[in-house]
């Protein structure tokens, strides 16, 4: 029989035989003994040189003592917490220890004391257990913060809003009760993944908006047009001593053609600023968007839009040859060259200021019309509807066609156009407008309608008809055998131009 060890067989608190043993510690006078178990869990308080004699200090062993019999005593001096214990009204732990009721701003224990590991410092200038507003009872300053309360990125001064922060995030470098809340911005963009079409569709979007906007649009662009016309009128009295003479007939405003012709495309140009300021002002959103789901102008989309409406004015000429070859046998497409000393001035007045009257023209019908239409989705912001009709017509506005049918229609009526032309210029409205929901933005309308008007002044003015350039009228059928097949070719020119160069076509995420 083997002889009995001299080391006490493992218990369930104490490591195996074939751990090395604990180093042994020195046992104390009256140490409390559990039950099964013949070692101490923990020591007695033992007296310190800056601490109280009463102060307490954790323990090792998770295990706790019987609790002693009666009440609980309430401690009068300041001490340390044992493992999972919390201080009466410190509310809930909110980790392995609590700070103490008592403790001096500073932190807990003698003053200029580092706390014992486990405890945390709380901020200077609050009360003991007195809560920091956002933060749950009872959080510690430098323990982690609790869900729903992040943290943010270094480099931000106290009190500064954090963009895209929500409420409730602490400032970096100062307590935790100190907080910046974002102040939200009245200018909302739309969210993520919208289409063109409905850019208007944002959390500010009302009912009423798109109409208000409407009316002051209409207001200011007549308000301009006099102050534009005004202004032409005293320049040139100032520039030349006389006024201009009025128009005897036609559509002219004054009687010189290629005044004229300046005058109405000026009048018509300064209304580019008039459509962002009307998004900004009654729709509350970013001004560039209007332009593009981008929120600017894509220059370089826009100069790729500009080659192929150059195909496009080659395919015109030839088209509009062959048609006037086969159904006029006396009338030529293009008149008699008036020579370059005639043709010099006509044409810098179209390249100066035909793109700005052109861009001017989309930006009020195929971008504030297509947008202000395209928005009225008819569903509400939580995306419900009100009743059946609206469910059952909400189908039918939210794709782009409500949109861009009703703003060519009213592209059609703000010109003079009769018979087979107004069905000539509804379709190429059609065009565009879809052009600009399919691309995301109006560089491929502004660029086709630049150069399409272009070619029609630039073939007036070398003909000598400049005063017939404004004019607008009927037309036969077979224009449209000459002007449909170019705008085809633009068409599927524009859609592979895009897919090649990835253009964005709804707002990015």
């Amino acid at each position: 029989m083997e002889p009995p060890s001299a080391t006490p067989p493992s218990g369930p608190d104490e490591p195996g035989r074939d751990e090395p043993a604990e180093a042994p510690r020195e046992e104390p006078p009256a140490p409390w003994q559990p039950p099964d178990s013949g070692r101490p869990d923990f020591a007695p308080p033992q007296p310190q040189a800056a601490w109280p004699a009463e102060h307490t200090y954790p323990v090792r062993s998770a295990e706790q003592p019987p609790p002693p019999a009666g009440p609980a005593p309430t401690p009068t001096a300041p001490g340390y917490l044992l493992p999972g214990q919390v201080a009466p009204g410190a509310g809930p732990a909110t980790g392995p220890f609590q700070a103490y009721p008592g403790y001096a701003p500073q932190g807990p224990g003698t003053p200029g004391q580092p706390a014992p590991p486990g405890y945390e410092t709380l901020p200077s200038g609050y009360a003991p257990g007195q809560p920091y507003p956002g933060f749950p009872p009872g959080h510690v300053q430098g323990q982690p913060v609790p869900p729903g309360y992040g943290a943010v990125p270094s480099g931000y001064a106290p009190g500064q809003p954090y963009p895209g922060f929500p409420p409730g995030h602490p400032v970096p470098g100062s307590p935790p009760y100190g907080y910046a809340v974002p102040r939200r911005s009245s200018v909302v963009p739309a969210p993520p993944g919208t289409p063109f079409h409905q850019q208007d569709r944002t959390e500010r979007h009302r009912w009423w908006r798109p109409l208000l906007g409407t009316a002051a649009l209409l207001a200011g662009v007549f308000f301009l047009v006099i102050v534009v016309f005004v202004g032409w009128m005293v320049g040139h009295a100032l520039v030349t001593g006389e006024l201009p003479e009025p128009a005897a007939e036609g559509d002219q405003l004054v009687g010189g053609p290629l005044e004229d012709l300046a005058l109405q495309l000026v009048m018509l140009g300064v209304l580019i600023p008039l459509v962002p300021l009307a998004v900004w002002i009654f729709s509350r959103r970013p001004m560039g968007t209007v332009i593009s789901v981008l929120g600017r102008m894509r220059w370089r989309w826009l100069g790729a839009c500009a080659l192929a409406a150059l195909v496009y004015v080659a395919v015109s000429l030839v088209t509009g040859m062959i048609v006037t070859a086969v159904f006029t046998d006396d009338e030529p497409l293009v008149g008699e060259w008036v020579g370059w000393s005639a043709f010099w001035a006509p044409a810098l007045v179209i390249l100066l200021l035909v793109p700005f009257q052109s861009s001017a023209e989309e930006f009020v019908f195929r971008g504030w019309l297509l947008q202000a239409i395209g928005g009225c989705t008819l569903r509400r912001p939580d995306g419900s509807h009100r009743n059946a009709l609206t469910r059952v017509l909400g189908r039918a506005f939210g794709t782009p066609w409500p949109a861009i049918l009703i703003s060519s229609a009213l592209f059609v009526a703000g010109h003079g156009y009769r018979t087979w032309a107004m069905v000539d210029i509804f379709l190429w409205a059609v065009a565009c407008g879809w052009l600009a929901v399919k691309t995301g933005g109006l560089e491929a309308p502004i660029a086709l309608h630049v150069l399409n008007n272009l070619l029609a002044f630039g073939v007036t003015a070398a003909a000598g008809d400049l005063e017939d350039s404004l004019q607008q009228g009927a037309a036969p059928w077979y224009y449209l055998l000459s002007d449909m097949p170019p705008l085809i070719v633009f068409v599927v020119l524009v859609l592979w131009l895009r897919r090649r160069m990835n253009i964005a076509t709804v707002t990015p995420g």
